[in-house]
C-alpha cells in the first residue's frame, strides 16, 4: 500500500512538469519561427529576391497576425521579444527599423 502510494505521488509530480516543458518548448516555438522568419527575409532581400519594402511589411503583418490569435496569449512575450531582437540584429540592420 505504501509502494502505490509513493507511485502516486510520483506521478502526480511528473505532470506539472510536463505540463511546463510543453509551455516552455512552445515559447521557443514562437520565438524562434519570429525570428528564423526575419532572418530568412532578411537573406532573401539581401540575395536580391525581394525588396525592402515587403521585409517591412511581411514580418509586421506576421507578427500583428499571432499576436491577434487568443491561442498564442500565453506566448505574446516570446513573440515580441524574437521581433526586437531581429530588428536588432546584425544581418538586418536598417531593415525593419
Amino acid at each position: 500500500m505504501k509502494s502505490l502510494l509513493v507511485f502516486a505521488a510520483l506521478i502526480m509530480s511528473a505532470v506539472p512538469v510536463k505540463a511546463a516543458d510543453e509551455l516552455n518548448q512552445k515559447k521557443v516555438y514562437f520565438y524562434g519561427f519570429v525570428y528564423g522568419s526575419g532572418a530568412t527575409l532578411c537573406g532573401a532581400l539581401e540575395d536580391k529576391q525581394i525588396t525592402k519594402e515587403y521585409a517591412q511589411y511581411f514580418l509586421p503583418s506576421l507578427v500583428e497576425s499571432l499576436l491577434k490569435d487568443p491561442r498564442n496569449k500565453g506566448y505574446t512575450p516570446s513573440i515580441n521579444k524574437a521581433y526586437e531582437n531581429i530588428k536588432k540584429a546584425d544581418v538586418c540592420k536598417g531593415v525593419y527599423q
